[in-house]
């Protein structure tokens, strides 16, 4: 119902004047559109979902509310299927009964660290849209109410915008904790922030593969994070990152006190550690994974 055939006949018109070779269709929904007017399309088509699996159609509120049956119909038509876990190409076999396993490519580091030493500054950091929940800053700032009954050197910077501001300014209010935790806009340079952090914690609820995960890599910053799918599957067990279960603000207090409680020499090395494991998501390691794709189709 969101794409009549005026629409559809304009875009099969567009990308076939376009004569390409390949088409992608970046997110689920244009995906989805590719794979309605496939058949009239002289290029190669690939889906690139950029959410998890979970995000589509697991969580409260899936992206893809009521469309599971239709997307595991109209994909497989697509020439190919890129997704960013191996979790979520199982999820797409088992689960949406896909013949054909879809392709796993991750994201790769997109910016140029200049990082140089690592500098143990106490600053748990966290970066994200203030939206959805998806990012789990209300779970976070929660852990570190805790975290900061016991402890009286550590703060918390927390780097976004969006609609659950306000409601993130309450909660600090209300722990009394302006003093302790800090909410920056939105910036082009949160290279700035990471060089002044000491920890990173990912506390989402989900996640497709977030890019600031490397970025925070780059920057040599031990890692706590939820137990979401791409993070079990990159960090769990890396002797940079602490890992806690999933929306439980007791264990990433736990997890905050565990990682504040290292001295400087196990954190240094826990930065040197990071900084090599990032190397596997260069762009040229990446870039390498789409050619193959590309000449295969």
């Amino acid at each position: 119902s969101s794409f009549p055939r005026r629409k559809r006949l304009y875009l099969i018109h567009l990308l076939n004047k376009g004569e390409y070779d390949v088409i992608v269709g970046v997110h689920a929904f244009l995906s989805l559109y590719l794979a309605n007017i496939k058949d009239s399309l002289n290029g190669k088509v690939i889906g690139w979902m950029h959410n998890s699996y979970d995000a589509f159609f697991q969580i409260k509120s899936p992206y893809l509310k009521d469309l599971k049956q239709y997307f595991s119909f109209m994909i497989p038509r697509l020439d190919q299927i890129i997704v960013l876990s191996f979790y979520d190409q199982r999820r797409y076999l088992t689960d949406l009964k896909f013949k054909r396993p879809p392709i796993v490519i991750y994201n790769p580091l997109t910016i140029k660290s200049d990082f140089s030493e690592y500098k143990n500054n106490k600053t748990f950091l966290a970066v994200g849209r203030f939206s959805h929940q998806a990012k789990g800053f209300d779970i976070l700032i929660k852990a570190f109410a805790l975290f900061a009954k016991n402890n009286q050197d550590w703060k918390l910077s927390i780097v976004g915008d969006g609609p659950e501001k306000n409601y993130y300014y309450s909660l600090i209010e209300k722990y009394e904790l302006t003093s302790r935790i800090t909410l920056h806009p939105f910036t082009k340079k949160v290279e700035d922030h990471f060089k002044s952090a000491s920890v990173f914690v990912l506390s989402s609820r989900w996640e497709g593969m977030p890019l600031v995960l490397l970025e925070t890599l780059s920057y040599g910053l031990p890692i706590i994070s939820s137990d979401i799918p791409i993070a079990k599957e990159l960090i769990k067990d890396k002797d940079f990152s602490i890992i806690f279960e999933n929306k439980n603000i007791v264990d990433l207090y736990y997890k905050m006190q565990e990682m504040s409680n290292k001295d400087d020499k196990d954190l240094m090395s826990m930065s040197n550690s990071a900084i090599t494991y990032v190397k596997e998501f260069s762009v040229n390691k990446i870039v390498m994974q789409w050619e193959t794709l590309l000449s295969n189709l």
